[in-house]
């Protein structure tokens, strides 16, 4: 019950997980192996940073580059395990993160719903849901929020 609660607290707060208060270009932390597709995914402005001093009373909305969605993810998952023994994982190996959101994001696009898509991660990860310490549910959960909010929005409803 104790790993159940804090899962679904990990994915409340990965779900919620936002980096609007920092303006900086984080474009240039991008690792070079990044597909350079062109393609991009429209964001909605909650999202994303404020880059304009004289924003108007309603604001457009924001297209980001492929590139861009990976930065927010990493950055998102970083802002998320602060505190947990996996605190700058995510910067010392994005290539590691950047596949398993994208994975999440695959298994969700087949079909795989939340809990299969946690439970499986969990079983690899720790030998399963019931034995996963308390930094591992985060882990799980900050990885599944971030990977939906930057990388698979599509399925953020799913979230509930």
């Amino acid at each position: 019950m104790r790993n159940t609660a804090l899962l679904v607290l990990a994915l409340m707060v990965s779900g919620c997980g936002s980096i609007t208060s920092d303006t900086r270009d984080l474009s240039e932390s991008v690792p070079d192996s990044t597909p350079s597709s062109g393609a991009s995914v429209t964001a909605s402005p909650s999202t994303t940073a404020a880059t304009s001093s004289s924003a108007s009373t309603t604001a457009p909305s924001t297209t980001l580059t492929v590139e861009e969605n990976l930065v927010v993810f990493i950055a998102t998952l970083e802002e998320l395990l602060v505190g947990t023994s996996y605190e700058g994982e995510a910067l010392n190996e994005p290539d590691v993160f950047v596949a398993t959101g994208r994975l999440f994001c695959e298994r969700l696009d087949s079909g795989d719903n939340i809990d299969d898509v946690l439970t499986a991660y969990l079983d690899e990860l720790a030998g399963g849901v019931d034995i996963a310490t308390d930094d591992e549910l985060v882990l799980v959960g900050a990885l599944l929020g971030a990977a939906v909010g930057a990388l698979c929005p599509e399925h953020a409803a799913e979230l509930g």
